[in-house]
C-alpha cells in the first residue's frame, strides 16, 4: 500500500517561507515542491482547460512517478450530468482530457477531482447525474467531495457510499470545521484501490474565507486492498489530532531539505491564517 501527501496547489503565496525558501521565484516552485512531495492537486483547472505548454511544463519540472490530480472545471460542480454531456454544446471535458493526453502518456495523471458545492443537494439531486462524468474518465478514477451534510445523515450515510461503490467512484473523506452545515468526518473507502482524504483545516473562520486560505493538504492512499470487498469498505484508523498530521509533513520537508529548521514547518501551527 503506498500512501502519497501533496498540497491542493503548488502555487499558493501563502506557503513562501514555510513550504518554498524566501525569495524562490513563482516559475520555480513545481519543481522545488516536487523535491519534497510526489502528489499534488492542479487548482487551475477548476477556472479552465490547461495550455498545451503549461501541461509540457508540468511534466519536464517533476520526476517519474509524480502524479497530478486534477480539479474538474467549476460547471462540473454546478450540473455534473449535463456539463458531461456534449449534445448541442461545446465539450468542455473532450476539450479538457484532449489537453491533458501528454500527461497521460507520461503515466502522471493520478485522480480528477469533482468538487460539489452544498447546492449540489440530497434533496434536488441524485447521485445517478454522475454516471456519465464518471463513465466518460475512465480508465481514471474520480474522487468526489460532497458538501451537503444531507447525503450522509442517518440512514441516507449507507445508501449515499453504497452508490459511490456501485460506481466505482472514491469517496473523499474530509478533515474541515464541526458544525451543522460541514460534512461530518466520514473514513471510508468505496474504491478497492484507492482512498482519498484531503484536509481542509479545523479553523473556522479561515475555512469560510475561501480566498484568504492556503490549498488542503491531501492524502492519497493506494492502490491496493483499500477495501476488503465490494460490499464491506476498510475503515480507516482512527484519524489522528491534526498536530499529528503537522509532524508528518514537517519530517517528509526534514527527510529532504535537512537545512530546514523544524521552526519552519511549525510555523503552519502557530500562524491561524495558514493553519485555517
Amino acid at each position: 500500500m503506498s500512501i502519497r501527501i501533496g498540497i491542493g496547489s503548488w502555487s499558493d503565496d501563502a506557503y513562501r517561507g514555510v513550504l518554498y525558501p524566501p525569495g524562490l521565484p513563482a516559475s520555480e516552485r513545481l519543481r522545488h515542491y516536487a523535491t519534497i512531495f510526489d502528489h499534488v492537486e492542479v487548482n487551475s483547472t477548476y477556472y479552465g482547460a490547461p495550455k498545451p505548454e503549461a501541461v509540457k511544463k508540468w511534466i519536464a519540472e517533476t520526476p517519474r512517478g509524480f502524479l497530478f490530480d486534477i480539479k474538474l472545471h467549476r460547471v462540473f460542480s454546478q450540473s455534473p450530468a449535463s456539463a458531461a454531456k456534449t449534445e448541442g454544446k461545446r465539450d468542455l471535458l473532450g476539450y479538457t482530457l484532449e489537453r491533458l493526453e501528454p500527461l497521460m502518456a507520461a503515466k502522471k495523471l493520478g485522480v480528477f477531482l469533482l468538487l460539489l458545492t452544498a447546492r449540489f443537494s440530497a434533496e434536488k439531486h441524485s447521485l445517478a447525474e454522475l454516471d456519465v462524468l464518471a463513465e466518460r474518465l475512465r480508465p481514471f478514477p474520480l474522487a468526489v467531495e460532497l458538501r451537503d451534510p444531507a447525503w450522509v445523515k442517518g440512514a441516507a450515510r449507507a445508501a449515499t457510499l453504497a452508490a459511490f461503490r456501485e460506481r466505482g467512484i472514491a469517496w473523499v473523506a474530509v478533515d474541515m470545521p464541526k458544525g451543522k452545515e460541514f460534512l461530518p468526518a466520514i473514513d471510508e473507502a468505496t474504491r478497492p484501490d484507492l482512498a482519498y482524504l484531503r484536509l481542509h483545516g479545523r479553523n473556522r473562520a479561515g475555512y469560510l474565507a475561501a480566498d484568504r486560505r492556503p490549498s488542503s493538504i491531501i492524502i492519497v492512499i493506494g492502490r491496493q486492498n483499500c477495501a476488503t470487498s465490494r460490499n464491506e469498505s476498510a475503515r480507516w484508523p482512527r484519524r489522528p489530532k491534526t498536530c499529528a498530521w503537522w509532524r508528518t509533513i514537517t519530517r517528509r520537508i526534514s527527510r529532504r531539505k535537512p537545512h530546514w529548521r523544524c521552526e519552519r514547518s511549525s510555523r503552519i501551527k502557530r500562524n491561524p491564517r495558514l493553519r485555517r
